[in-house]
């Protein structure tokens, strides 16, 4: 099934092909359905020997099945309604250092008036551990510090959302923003870490991640969200325009 998707058009990459399988998946058959195909296709031995092809489609598989998720979420609470959005694959420019070329990619970002939550999505299978504040160490021997890599890339998108933060006496307590690491995998993943940095960078998966948006449930309003939404449409739109350079910044970095 998944095959027969992938080679369908060629105009498509195989990244963007990947999401649209997945998500006419979701509209034609649910949820689980989606989960359970999903996992089929991380399984598959198809192009096994090319590792470029599955660490981007595989990433693509997390994305797209967090996606699914948080659309059935929208729809089953009419969160819309609230003022609830979500954007995936945001390309942010480094608006504090125009002329420096960086160029950011935000895996899936959910805007609500209480808080920000920034996913990272991550798919390596076999057995591993997250240590220290968010360190994913596979078998193998090779880690990948998730934290400080997607602090960096939120940050961009913080500082561009700075003029619609609301501050007074009912939220001065409260935490505007909640990053997230999503694992969809297969394998397992053990989370070593202390409390304080399992509540700072949560890792959850599809069992699970719906459980992170219940934290703002009684919490104050820290958004200007009208002012929010308009402001990621303008970006959004320039995402597209803005990928081919993220990809070259991101191809220079590989080469240096």
């Amino acid at each position: 099934f998944y095959l027969n998707y992938i080679g369908g058009d060629s105009r498509m990459s195989f990244k963007d092909k990947t999401n649209e399988v997945l998500l006419e998946l979701y509209n034609k058959e649910g949820l689980q359905n989606t989960i359970d195909v999903a996992h089929a296709m991380l399984q598959s031995a198809t192009h096994k020997n090319n590792k470029h092809f599955l660490a981007h489609t595989h990433g693509e598989i997390c994305e797209s099945v967090l996606e699914c998720i948080v659309m059935d979420y929208f729809k089953s609470f009419n969160l819309n309604k609230y003022g609830w959005f979500y954007k995936k694959g945001l390309i942010l420019k480094d608006i504090n250092n125009p002329d420096s070329g960086y160029f950011t990619e935000l895996d899936l970002t959910v805007f609500t008036p209480q808080r920000i939550f920034a996913f990272e999505c991550k798919s390596y299978g076999g057995d591993n551990r997250i240590t220290d504040t968010c360190t994913i160490r596979r078998k193998s021997g090779s880690s990948f510090d998730v934290y400080e890599q997607h602090k960096k890339h939120f940050m961009v998108l913080a500082d561009q959302l700075k003029p619609f933060r609301i501050i007074n006496q009912q939220n001065a307590l409260s935490t505007p923003y909640q990053l997230v690491l999503f694992d969809f995998s297969e394998g397992s993943t053990a989370d070593e870490r202390d409390t304080k940095n399992k509540l700072l960078m949560p890792c959850l998966n599809e069992k699970n991640v719906l459980n992170i948006f219940k934290t703002v449930y009684d919490a104050p309003i820290m958004w200007d969200i009208n002012r929010v939404h308009k402001a990621m449409e303008i970006i959004e739109k320039h995402s597209e325009a803005n990928r081919e350079k993220h990809l070259k910044y991101v191809s220079q970095l590989r080469e240096k």
